[in-house]
């Protein structure tokens, strides 16, 4: 219990800053915006969505804007209190049912069918076993459901070749273990343990229960979210990367090595 509570804490501190953060990076927006492409272009009727660590619940208001009716569940309360806020601000908050709860204690969400369930850039890449969880999504989804997922990806070339190009073989190599691995998710004194996989790695997880119907990793070629000098750079050619490194998702072999990987999947 002692873990758990440690590890809700660090997510609670970075709560008031998170969305400062996040909308001061351009790279992240960018993900976060092929991430919400995906999400409208296959939940574009109503629906009822299942939200699996929903942050300050940016996705969640923009479907819930849509039509959607979405339960969000998060484990840390700081960042629940902010998305209900938010939520009540864009006037969604009848539309959705945020919880304080973790994705690994999906089970009590019991009695309860959702047409889809998603969860974006991380949450998935903290969850100790992942193949219990996909057997609990898979008994919350209604016939033919779809399934939305992006984790931190194994092989991420742009990570690997700016360490490189720092001189930091080592931190180059981070990723490519099966170990979980400590990553930083704010300030130095909040790290957290993560489990990356590459591409096959995720795509074997579902393949009992879910059929695939796409996979792709991205962004390719933008610095990674984390650098700290991409900002004057990226500013000038950001449009044109962005266009660029949307050709490349749709390239076989290329499109495997991107920062997050994102699949869909449907319930057999």
């Amino acid at each position: 219990m002692k873990d758990v509570k440690s590890y809700v804490e660090k997510w609670d501190d970075e709560a008031s800053i998170y969305d400062k953060k996040f909308y001061n990076n351009p790279i992240s927006l960018y993900m976060r915006r092929i991430n919400l492409k995906l999400l409208t272009d296959y939940f574009e009727e109503k629906h009822s969505l299942l939200d699996l660590g929903c942050g300050t619940g940016d996705e969640a208001i923009v479907l819930a804007k849509r039509g959607h009716d979405i339960t969000a569940i998060d484990i840390s309360p700081a960042m629940i209190e902010i998305a209900k806020k938010k939520a009540e601000k864009f006037g969604v908050k009848d539309n959705i049912d945020f919880k304080t709860l973790s994705i690994e204690d999906l089970e009590s969400v019991k009695g309860q069918k959702f047409d889809g369930i998603y969860s974006s850039l991380g949450p998935l890449n903290c969850i100790k076993n992942l193949n219990a969880i996909i057997h609990n999504m898979y008994n919350l989804l209604d016939e033919n459901g779809y399934l939305i997922a992006s984790v931190m990806n194994r092989r991420c070339m742009s990570e690997f070749f700016y360490y490189i190009a720092k001189n930091r073989f080592k931190k180059a190599r981070r990723r490519l273990g099966r170990e979980k691995l400590v990553v930083e998710i704010g300030t130095q004194s909040n790290q957290i343990a993560c489990r990356f996989y590459d591409v096959f790695e995720f795509y074997k997880l579902f393949t009992d229960t879910f059929k695939l119907v796409e996979i792709f990793s991205f962004p390719i070629i933008l610095p990674p979210p984390f650098s700290r000098n991409y900002s004057k750079i990226f500013k000038r050619a950001r449009l044109v990367l962005e266009k660029v490194d949307e050709f490349l998702t749709k390239l076989p072999i290329i499109n495997l090595f991107g920062d997050q990987i994102l699949g869909i999947f449907q319930k057999k």
